[in-house]
């Protein structure tokens, strides 16, 4: 039977197929602060991380949600049962899109032009979960493997970095937002993983 992660995969696919196919959909729906705010849209702080721009946004976002979702639907799970453990990792997915899109919020209230979607700050709350389940897990990066924990340092450095320069069109605020939303939620909800993250540091 497919997980509750792969149910949250396919629903991300039909909505981003639904917005590719209707631009008023689209439009409706994705993150546009100066209007979000001004309307009352909070949907759309949630509403926007099931959409993606293309194939390719869409690809990277699931395939990074389907090797790490499931590793950490299986902690909630574990501690919370089934039934329990699917709601409460499907909440945490869902919050964490919420999270994400807060501090880009925020910074774009008066921005008329700004306007994002995308999965990206979701994943990266489930990634950074994994990081701490698994500091020493190799992750490859084209063809490139590295620890786990080493990953998530250049990573969030590069979102850093690139967040300050604002040239691209990537929502690197949501990035770092969304990582810092899955490490706190580890460490306040499954504080004993947050322990062992520090056990496995040390004694490598």
């Amino acid at each position: 039977m497919p997980s509750i992660n792969i149910a949250i995969i396919a629903v991300t696919c039909i909505i981003t197929y639904v917005g590719w196919q209707n631009q008023v959909f689209l439009r409706r729906f994705m993150l546009k602060p100066y209007q979000n705010i001004r309307n009352n849209e909070w949907i759309n702080l949630i509403s926007s991380g099931f959409l993606h721009a293309d194939a390719m946004h869409l690809l990277f976002n699931m395939l990074a949600l389907f090797f790490f979702g499931d590793e950490v639907l299986n902690v909630f799970l574990i501690k919370y049962g089934l039934f329990v453990g699917n709601f409460l990792f499907v909440l945490f997915y869902i919050t964490a899109i919420f999270f994400a899109n807060i501090y880009p919020t925020i910074k774009n209230k008066d921005n008329k032009m700004y306007s994002a979607f995308g999965a990206s700050g979701a994943v990266s709350a489930i990634l950074y979960f994994f990081i701490i389940l698994n500091p020493w897990h190799n992750i490859y990066i084209y063809f490139i493997k590295m620890p786990a924990i080493v990953f998530g340092i250049l990573y969030l450095v590069f979102e850093t970095v690139m967040a300050k320069r604002a040239k691209d069109n990537i929502g690197h605020d949501a990035h770092i937002s969304g990582a810092i939303y899955g490490i706190i939620v580890v460490f306040i909800f499954f504080w004993k993983e947050g322990i062992s993250f520090f056990e496995k540091i040390i004694n490598y």
